[in-house]
């Protein structure tokens, strides 16, 4: 058995670089799979030391509409100390501060930076992102009014305004970002009327066609596999040696005891049956040794080497055919296993990139193609081709015998046996050639099969559009809480949502990237004033499709303990600051009274048999911990643990103290330089 490699089959040409339409990046569509796993080597999270501003500020929104808004800030701030102002940075910058982080955690120097930064807006050009951040400090000093000396209506009425008055774009944005800062009241104005929006958006930039091809990696092109016939056995080369001699010495025979017209004429009648019946037995043992060739390809091996396809192939199979079929197909897996380990032993790639390859030979092993396949009909001709040939053999004899040449009439007998061997030994080449053109066939089909792959993931999505239908897909689990529960956000204190991996749900990332599972579990916790209500749902992120809800209902005081158990590493430098924090598990807990585990989450950026360097690992898990909410989770509900019903008046409290942290004056106040280049570390 040997693979070619020789590219495209003849006369077929092919670009095989997968174009964008959309919004899809062409430059994330380059990927590795590994089973489970997709690794897109796309660019558009990383940055170089001398990358202009432009590609900071591409980078910082990819961040930012990603949901890693951590990054996305320190890429920004970044921008500002290096001053490269521009009003659009200014409002992402405030917006990315903002994200994720509940008023608890907007410390007094990220006041600072927020406020310096609207404050260099303020002096530039009014344009459309100068606006939105203007709505966006409308609706702070409101918050900040609202906690800390009283709502003022004036102030939320012109930023209700406002804000509808913006863009789209910039309302899903602002709404977002700004969902732990603002309060229940105030999100709920804003949202009144778009939220009926949220159910057809999550389904917009058709997602059902297109979403699973996040999960898939670029196909690798099929190499061409020829199957090598079965070699000419030792007794075929036997019978043929001692056929030939034998039949060499009949003749030699005759013309010893002197050749007659009868000696000539059997000897010509022989030498003339002889060759009927070599080539009709060559005819013949051609679809036989190709038979015995296939066969032996799908052999099973005794005793087989474990490689990297064999759980892929046997995967697929198991999935997409009857389980009838499972025992049928042994043989066709096991070539299937072989064929892939000898073409592609050694290259550096991931089985996911044959998935596409696999799948195929599924989908022909499934429409019961005959493998070997069924032989043809024996031709009439070649039937009485060979029966002529015979009877020439044999009248021959007769007249040899009848012109006095018994010696030399057995040894041409003996030479009936030479001709079968001569044919197994002559069919080889045919087998050979035939097989050849079977394999450009089949290489063909694999490659025309590549070529509408490579069309169909065309279109993927890209990781910005993967990470706005898992926000609004969140959005809407927690408005669908609200209906179910009967409850408005004005009823809220807050609410949490968390998400994790499904069981054996695939995954994918881009580099640098948070990461993306096909399948999530969704926890939305509703926290109000009288209690709390839980609710668990799987979440398909391909499809958008919703199911298995569960749901429970506690009191604050029936809450004994909210716990992260954290499995990874974490160093420091001397002056304290971390210096390597690599975590690889956490697991959220929220225990009753009774010892009921209301809600268990799990945050874990590695799933083993995954095949990214540790690098990609280390990149992947920092980015999913920064994306997974967990640390803002854990301090509400260690204070519902710890407080009980009375966490609500310290929420409060805190609140207030947070509001005395904010300035209240207007945007165009404060030193923007002074601001930004002051020696606040950002934290990664």
């Amino acid at each position: 058995m040997s693979a070619g490699f020789g590219g495209a089959p003849t006369g077929m040409s092919v670009d095989s670089q997968v174009t964008a339409s959309g919004e899809a990046q062409v430059e994330q569509q380059v990927g590795v799979q590994f089973i489970d796993s997709v690794l897109h080597d796309a660019k558009i999270y990383t940055t170089q030391l001398g990358d202009p501003p432009a590609r900071l500020h591409e980078v910082a929104r990819a961040h930012l509409d990603g949901g890693n808004p951590r990054r996305a800030e320190e890429i920004l701030y970044g921008l500002f100390v290096d001053n490269h102002f521009t009003t659009e940075r200014a409002y992402l910058y405030v917006l990315a501060v903002l994200s994720d982080r509940p008023f608890t955690e907007v410390t007094a120097e990220l006041s600072d930076d927020i406020r310096n930064a609207m404050a260099f807006s303020a002096r530039s050009p009014r344009d459309e992102w100068r606006d939105a951040l203007d709505i966006v400090d409308m609706l702070l000093r409101y918050a900040h009014a609202e906690f800390g000396e009283g709502a003022i209506s004036q102030e939320l009425a012109a930023a209700l305004d406002g804000f509808h008055s913006l863009p789209p774009d910039r309302q899903d944005e602002i709404d977002r970002h700004l969902k732990l800062i603002l309060s229940g009241a105030v999100q709920e104005k804003l949202t009144e009327e778009r939220k009926h929006q949220v159910a057809g958006a999550r389904m917009s930039g058709d997602r059902v066609r297109r979403a699973w091809k996040f999960f898939e990696s670029n196909p690798r092109p099929p190499a061409k596999w020829l199957i090598s016939p079965v070699h000419a056995a030792g007794t075929d080369w036997r019978d043929a040696v001692l056929g030939s001699i034998a039949f060499a010495l009949s003749i030699v025979s005759v013309f010893v005891a002197g050749i007659s017209a009868g000696a000539a004429v059997g000897l010509a009648s022989i030498a003339f049956g002889a060759w009927l019946v070599l080539k009709f037995s060559i005819d013949q043992e051609v679809p036989l040794l190709r038979a015995r060739s296939l066969a032996a390809n799908h052999q099973v091996w005794p005793y087989p080497q474990e490689n990297r396809f064999d759980s892929l192939v046997d995967k697929c199979f198991r999935e997409r055919l009857p389980r009838s079929f499972w025992e049928v197909t042994v043989g066709y897996r096991s070539y299937l296993k072989r064929r892939l380990q000898f073409q592609y032993y050694g290259a550096d790639f991931y089985p996911g990139e044959l998935k596409w390859l696999i799948m195929w030979h599924v989908v022909r092993a499934g429409q019961q193609f005959s493998y070997p396949p069924a032989q043809l009909p024996k031709s009439a001709r070649a039937s009485n081709l060979w029966a002529v040939g015979v009877v020439s053999w044999a009248v021959g004899l007769v007249v040899m015998v009848s012109a006095g040449h018994f010696f030399a009439a057995i040894l041409s007998a003996g030479g009936w046996w030479g001709i079968h061997g001569i044919a197994r030994i002559c069919s080889v080449p045919r087998v050979r050639s035939l097989l050849d053109q079977e394999a450009d066939a089949l290489f063909a089909e694999e490659w025309a099969s590549y070529i509408r792959w490579i069309e169909v993931l065309a279109d993927r999505p890209s990781d910005a559009e993967m990470g706005r239908w898992l926000a609004l897909d969140k959005a809407f689990l927690k408005d669908d809480a609200l209906r179910r529960a009967n409850l408005r956000e004005r009823d809220l204190v807050t609410y949490v949502v968390l998400t994790e991996r499904a069981p054996f749900a695939r995954k994918g990332r881009v580099t640098a990237g948070p990461i993306r599972y096909e399948t999530y579990m969704v926890h939305v916790f509703l926290l109000t004033h009288y209690g709390m209500r839980t609710t668990r749902t799987r979440l398909d992120l391909s499809t958008g499709e919703i199911r298995n809800e569960q749901r429970q209902m506690c009191k604050y005081d029936a809450v004994a303990s909210a716990s992260v158990a954290e499995k990874g590493v974490r160093t420091f430098l001397a002056d304290g600051r971390p210096f390597v924090d690599s975590r690889n598990e956490r697991v959220f807990q929220l225990t009753l009274l009774n010892g009921e585990c209301i809600a268990e989450v799990r945050e874990n950026g590695r799933v083993s048999g995954d095949s990214w360097s540790m690098k990609d690992e280390d990149s992947a898990a920092e980015a999913y911990t920064q994306t997974s909410g967990f640390d803002s989770a854990l301090q509400i509900f260690e204070a519902v643990a710890t407080e009980g019903r009375d966490w609500i008046s310290r929420d409060r409290e805190r609140k207030q103290r947070w509001a005395r942290n904010w300035c209240t004056q207007s945007s165009s106040g404060g030193d923007v330089e002074s601001g930004v280049n002051s020696s606040r570390r950002i934290a990664g």
